[in-house]
């Protein structure tokens, strides 16, 4: 059986490992977006949505960060809803940065909040730190809808050594969340030998990075970090397998560049030319990186 994440081993092949990031601040959106919404929520879902028309065929995935939407109460869900369900009709996966980790009895209720009805996404973030219940009842629900999930392992923040890095039995607490990750999604393999429970691990830190993926080829990797967080082309060569195995999710250097745009054909140009470029430098990334033997 093809799972979803043999369709994210495809659209990297195809297309490119770049994750378009919606942090979707209202301070990016342009004026004449602005002049034609009856409110800034509409404003939110135009912009995303014209960016989406400029990234089929170059991106693996789009992910959505909610909190930029819940910001804006009801109505800025409401746009949150409406493109994750502009990208289903589009035949573009997605992946809800919703980082949810919470008791047994909860976290059944965010799986079905988010893994169907009006949030429905392909792929979810998920923090560990609560231990196996918490998310139990997230992987019922990826097996039952054939979804998947990215449990944060190393994230890209400046101060996750605080916690992350901290030794237990001599080895840091990321690497025992990485291989407790490895077995949570053993059960759950695709046909490219990648598991529907992939991991979270910043591309700013690469001799890290690299470390993590010599232990675990087979657990494809969502890579913050690249760009407004500083890490470039040679930390993201780290996080590939012969060229795939992981998405770089690239935000703000992209969508924070088209605030002074004076239409939509200027929009749609120079949003297609900047993500065209990137997409092809980290699809260059991709084919230099490590060859798992």
């Amino acid at each position: 059986m093809e799972l979803l994440i043999d369709k994210l081993f495809k659209a990297v092949k195809n297309h490119s490992p770049l994750c378009l990031g919606l942090d979707t601040d209202l301070s990016y959106i342009p004026n004449f977006i602005r002049n034609k919404s009856s409110n800034p929520s509409e404003s939110l879902f135009i912009f995303n949505r014209l960016l989406i028309n400029s990234v089929e065929q170059l991106v693996g995935a789009v992910k959505i960060q909610i909190a930029f939407y819940e910001a804006q109460g009801i109505e800025g869900l409401k746009a949150y809803s409406d493109t994750l369900k502009y990208l289903t009709k589009k035949g573009i996966l997605s992946i809800a940065d919703i980082k949810r980790g919470d008791i047994s009895v909860s976290a059944k209720q965010y799986a079905l909040a988010h893994f169907s009805g009006d949030f429905e996404a392909d792929f979810i973030t998920l923090n560990p730190y609560l231990g196996f219940d918490s998310l139990q009842p997230f992987l019922e629900v990826i097996e039952k809808y054939n979804k998947g999930a990215f449990i944060l392992v190393r994230t890209s923040n400046p101060s996750a050594k605080e916690v992350q890095d901290l030794e237990v039995s001599g080895i840091p607490i990321y690497q025992h969340i990485g291989k407790m990750v490895s077995l949570w999604g053993k059960d759950s393999t695709g046909l490219n030998g990648y598991s529907s429970l992939g991991a979270v691990f910043g591309a700013t830190y690469p001799l890290q990075l690299k470390e993590f993926r010599e232990l675990y080829p087979g657990m494809f990797l969502l890579v913050p970090g690249y760009g407004a967080q500083g890490a470039n082309k040679k930390d993201i060569i780290y996080a590939f397998n012969q060229g795939n195995g992981a998405i770089i999710n690239v935000s703000r250097s992209i969508i924070s560049t088209l605030k002074d745009c004076l239409d939509e054909k200027e929009f749609l140009e120079k949003a297609h030319k900047i993500i065209r470029e990137i997409a092809k430098e980290i699809k260059t990334a991709s084919l230099e990186g490590i060859i798992i033997l």
